[in-house]
């Protein structure tokens, strides 16, 4: 309105890395996921950004541009990054550790949710979908789509019914772990015109998802 103002902010915290993907953890606080692989907080209590944790004792390895955030159902945050799985803890402010399928390989990580109580289903570039347990940290491929062995996941869910979903660069598809039955939407020509970029599903109040690429938003 007219009487309100929007204000740009430019904490020293973000050390001038630009933000590229936020989450909130139901409670005020936000998680903020830079460029330059660093996650800084805003927390609500106090009003101010807290800083990555520079000076961590935690094992370490070399930062990359982070693509998302997710915090499980226990309130874990785990960080898709452009070369890993990442786990962040978020009393110390620093990451416990990067994850993989193998050692060597390129993996980034893009949409993630919960599996089951110790699972998490996520999507890499060019790598499929994987199963992550989070206690014994240890990835599981999902058998399908063995004809095309490099394809990428960005937004990744499952619905009640337990349906696997997940967006490629120009389909969405569903997949049923107990019948093995793998369906691919594909738009209509001319409905999208670049290739799905978003890393999430938003759920609607209606029971609709939505998810987006760089120059449309798709409603499904």
């Amino acid at each position: 309105t007219a009487n309100r103002l929007i204000r740009t902010l430019h904490p020293a915290e973000l050390e001038n890395s630009t933000i590229r993907c936020m989450v909130n953890d139901g409670h005020g606080n936000v998680l903020l996921g830079l460029h330059n692989g660093k996650i800084v907080t805003w927390e609500k209590s106090s009003g101010k950004f807290l800083p990555f944790n520079n000076l961590s004792p935690y094992p370490s390895f070399a930062l990359s541009p982070i693509q998302n955030l997710y915090l499980d159902k226990e309130g874990h945050c785990w960080v898709g990054t452009m070369d890993g799985l990442a786990e962040f803890d978020r009393e110390a402010r620093c990451f416990r550790g990067l994850y993989k399928p193998s050692l060597n390989m390129p993996a980034p990580f893009y949409g993630m949710t919960d599996y089951d109580d110790s699972t998490l289903l996520t999507g890499t570039g060019n790598a499929g979908l994987y199963l992550f347990n989070r206690r014994s940290k240890q990835f599981q491929k999902l058998p399908f789509r063995p004809e095309e062995p490099f394809w990428s996941a960005f937004a990744v869910g499952k619905d009640t019914a337990g349906n696997i979903w997940f967006a490629t660069d120009y389909d969405i598809c569903k997949y049923d772990p107990f019948t093995k039955k793998f369906v691919t939407y594909h738009p209509q020509k001319g409905l999208i015109n670049s290739s799905f970029v978003s890393s999430n599903f938003v759920r609607l109040q209606s029971g609709q998802w939505v998810t987006w690429t760089n120059t449309e938003i798709v409603q499904f």
